[in-house]
């Protein structure tokens, strides 16, 4: 009986690669995880950026019609589903940013935010649910001093 030269991988070569990425794909999960919710977080606090520009464009802008002081406070809500604009110059707002475009992605909100023009165009802000602030300081320092 002549011997043939086969090419082909046997049966336990097989099966040790198969090993070897199951233990690839184990090791790497956790990991792939943790940076899908990282960039779902940081994808959050750009959006929050985006409605805190706004408004301070907004309270920048010459022919705004946003009134300083407590009765041109503007309310922002972020939620996963919606986010919405009231009281001051909010439909003015919408404008600048649309309110449709904002969402959340994480478990997050939804934030309350008060927007507050003063007299020099300054735009103030608060958040009426600071323990938020925390998790947002993990992911983003600049947007939760400017929550402050």
């Amino acid at each position: 009986m002549k011997k043939t030269n086969n090419k082909g991988f046997s049966l336990v070569e097989l099966i040790i690669v198969v090993a070897i990425m199951a233990v690839l794909v184990g090791v790497m999960a956790p990991q792939f995880v943790k940076y899908l919710e990282r960039t779902k977080y940081t994808r959050d606090c750009s959006a929050i950026g985006t409605v805190l520009d706004a408004c301070e464009t907004m309270g920048l802008d010459p022919d705004s019609t946003w009134v300083d002081g407590a009765g041109g406070e503007i309310t922002i809500s972020i939620g996963s589903n919606a986010t919405t604009y009231s009281g001051g110059a909010s439909s003015e707002l919408d404008g600048y940013v649309p309110a449709a475009n904002v969402r959340l992605d994480s478990d997050w909100g939804p934030f309350v935010i008060k927007a507050q023009k003063a007299s020099n165009g300054a735009v103030s802000f608060d958040i009426t649910n600071n323990s938020q602030i925390n998790e947002i300081r993990k992911y983003s320092d600049a947007i939760a001093d400017r929550l402050n």
